[in-house]
């Protein structure tokens, strides 16, 4: 069983996380799959006011955890992830159809709240992914759809 962990970083838009947040609610546990929470970190502005307490409700009635962190690093350090993951359209980034994910790992998945993406310090902290066709900037929960979608197909 893969355990995915989805971290939304970065983010000041309390729609995109309440988005994002529901279309990682949308993907039922099947498979090999199963989405252990979602993981918040550098929420600011009208997010942290009225996003955070609007995606937490939403986790809650799931049963699911919201786990808010000031860093992308605290979310590294406490998840301690097989495979941090972090959407972003660099040179260097891996094609997310062509990983390979070994069986009983825990993944942190990570997008980027924000068009400006990642900073160096935190893309340091992870592999840099890509979708196969795209080449600029994906929200978040279309982000997210993506790599739920790639990766069970992976399982």
């Amino acid at each position: 069983m893969i355990e995915v962990y989805v971290g939304i970083n970065n983010v000041s838009s309390p729609q995109r996380l309440v988005d994002a947040v529901k279309t990682i609610l949308a993907f039922e546990a099947g498979g090999d799959l199963e989405i252990k929470g979602v993981v918040v970190t550098k929420a600011s502005g009208m997010a942290a006011q009225a996003g955070v307490p609007d995606a937490s409700r939403l986790m809650y009635r799931e049963g699911k955890p919201l786990i808010l962190l000031p860093t992308l690093k605290d979310a590294v350090e406490l998840l301690k992830p097989d495979m941090t993951l972090l959407n972003e359209q660099v040179k260097d980034s891996a094609a997310v159809c062509e990983l390979e994910v070994p069986p009983n790992s825990r993944v942190l998945y990570v997008v980027s709240g924000h068009e400006d993406g990642f900073l160096k310090q935190e893309l340091a902290l992870g592999t840099p992914v890509k979708f196969a066709g795209i080449s600029r900037y994906v929200p978040p929960a279309a982000a997210v759809a993506l790599f739920l979608t790639e990766i069970r197909s992976l399982t």
